[in-house]
C-alpha cells in the first residue's frame, strides 16, 4: 500500500457529486486559502461515521432544567469546587469511563453515589491489534 498523510486539511464531500470514483479532488487547507490536489485511483471512502461526538465539542443531546441539574463535560470535573452528593454519567464510551474513573479514584465518590447510563456494556478496542 502507498499512503500519504495530509494533515491540516478538509475535504468537501460535495466534490464527489454522488460518486466516490476515481479522479482528481482538492483538499482545502485549514490554515490558509491554499489547496492540495489528490488523485484517487479507485474510490473515496467516507469514514466519518467513525468520528466520535466528544462532549468537549458537542453539547448534550437532551434537555434538562439548569436550576436543578448541573451538566458539565468530563474535562471540567477536576475544577468543580462544590461536591455533589450524587453524580450521573451519561455515555458508555471512553469519555464515560474516564468520568467514572475520575469520580471514584480522583474525587473519592462512593460507587453508590454514581449512576452510569449506558446503551450497552462499555468496551474499548485495542487499536494495535486491528489489521
Amino acid at each position: 500500500f502507498n499512503f500519504r498523510f495530509v494533515g491540516g486539511t478538509w475535504f468537501d464531500m460535495n466534490q464527489l457529486g454522488g460518486s466516490g470514483s476515481e479522479g482528481v479532488y482538492q483538499l482545502q487547507s485549514q490554515s490558509s486559502d491554499g489547496a492540495t490536489s489528490i488523485r484517487v485511483r479507485k474510490k473515496v471512502v467516507d469514514a466519518r461515521y467513525l468520528e466520535p461526538d466528544l462532549p468537549v465539542f458537542v453539547g448534550p443531546k437532551f434537555t434538562y432544567d439548569d436550576a436543578v441539574v448541573k451538566c458539565i463535560p468530563v474535562n471540567e470535573l477536576p475544577m468543580v469546587k462544590s461536591r455533589r452528593k450524587h453524580y450521573v454519567v451519561i455515555g458508555g464510551g471512553k469519555t464515560g469511563m474516564d468520568a467514572i474513573t475520575y469520580l471514584q479514584t480522583g474525587a473519592k465518590v462512593a460507587p453508590s453515589n454514581v449512576t452510569w447510563v449506558v446503551p450497552n456494556d462499555a468496551w474499548i478496542t485495542a487499536r494495535e491489534n486491528i489489521g
